[in-house]
C-alpha cells in the first residue's frame, strides 16, 4: 500500500503540466486535485467539464486524461501481479475466508433439554483454483434421550476452465442416527457455470454424477449411483467507503 501511494504521488508530479499550460487556472487546479485523489470517476467528470467549457484546449485535456488512464492501468497491473505473488507463496493455512456459527441451550424444570449446534464454512481462492470446506453439527438431548444427532463434513475443490466455466469435485460425510443411518459417504464430480460473479453477488450452478454409500443403524449397507444438481446463491452487504485523498505536491507551470 505504501509503495502504491508513493507511485501515485510520483505520477502526479510527472503528468505533462506543460501540455495543460493553456487551461484556465481554476480548471487546472481542479484537474490536479482530482488526479492526486486517484478517483477515475472524479477525474473523468472534471476533465469532461473542462473540455466542455474550454473547447480550444481539448487536445491538452485529452493528453492529461490519456496519461492518467495509462498510469492507472499500470498501477492495476502492479497490484494484480503483487496479489498473484502473494497467493503463489501462501502457506497451507493462509488466504482462507469464511464464517462460523455456534449456539447452545439448556432448559430445566418439568423436562430437561440440552442442545449444541455449530457450523463452519471456509473458502480459499487461488490462481485458477477454489477450495471449500464445510462442517456442521447439531446435537440435542431431551429427558436423557438423544433427540437429534446430525453431523456433516464436506470438501469441494473447483478448477476454473474459463472465466465462467469450472469443474468440481466433492467428498462428503454425514451422520444422522435419528434418521436411521450411522454414516453416509458421497463422492461427486462434474461441471459448473458461474452466472454472476461480483463482489457482493454470486450465482453458480453445477451438475454431475454421484456415488453414495449408506451405513444404516440396523447394520445394513446400501450403495447407489445418483446425480447431483446444485445451485449456489450468495449475496453480501458491502460497506462502500469514500476514497481518501492522497497528499500530492504537483506544481503548475
Amino acid at each position: 500500500m505504501i509503495a502504491l501511494r508513493a507511485t501515485l504521488a510520483l505520477a502526479c508530479l510527472m503528468y505533462p503540466v506543460a501540455a495543460a499550460a493553456e487551461l484556465l487556472a481554476p480548471f487546472r487546479a481542479m484537474i490536479d486535485a482530482a488526479i492526486c485523489k486517484g478517483d477515475p470517476a472524479t477525474v473523468r467528470a472534471v476533465i469532461a467539464l473542462a473540455r466542455q467549457t474550454n473547447p480550444r484546449d481539448s487536445a491538452e485535456v485529452d493528453a492529461i486524461l490519456a496519461g492518467f488512464e495509462a498510469d492507472q492501468a499500470r498501477l492495476a497491473e502492479e497490484k494484480k501481479a503483487a496479489k498473484e505473488a502473494e497467493i503463489r507463496h501462501a502457506g497451507l493455512f493462509d488466504n482462507w475466508d469464511g464464517k462460523g456459527e455456534l449456539g447452545a441451550f439448556r432448559a430445566t424444570g418439568n423436562s430437561s433439554n440440552t442442545g449444541l449446534s455449530g457450523s463452519l464454512a471456509l473458502t480459499r481462492t487461488g490462481i485458477g483454483w477454489r477450495q471449500k470446506l464445510l462442517g456442521r453439527a447439531d446435537y440435542q438431548r431431551s429427558n436423557g434421550s438423544t433427540t437429534r444427532e446430525q453431523f456433516l463434513f464436506a470438501y469441494e475443490p473447483n478448477y476454473n476452465i474459463s472465466d465462467k466455466l469450472f469443474v468440481y469435485g466433492l467428498t462428503q460425510y454425514e451422520r444422522d442416527r435419528i434418521q436411521g443411518f450411522s454414516a453416509r459417504y458421497a463422492g461427486s464430480g462434474g461441471i459448473g457455470y458461474q452466472f454472476i460473479k461480483q463482489a457482493d453477488l454470486q450465482l453458480s450452478a453445477k451438475i454431475g454424477p454421484a456415488y453414495r454409500v449408506t451405513e444404516f443403524v440396523n447394520g445394513e449397507n446400501e450403495d447407489r449411483i445418483a446425480g447431483l444438481l446444485g445451485v449456489n446463491f450468495d449475496r453480501k452487504a458491502i460497506a462502500r467507503a469514500t476514497a481518501r485523498p492522497q497528499r500530492c505536491n504537483r506544481q503548475a507551470a
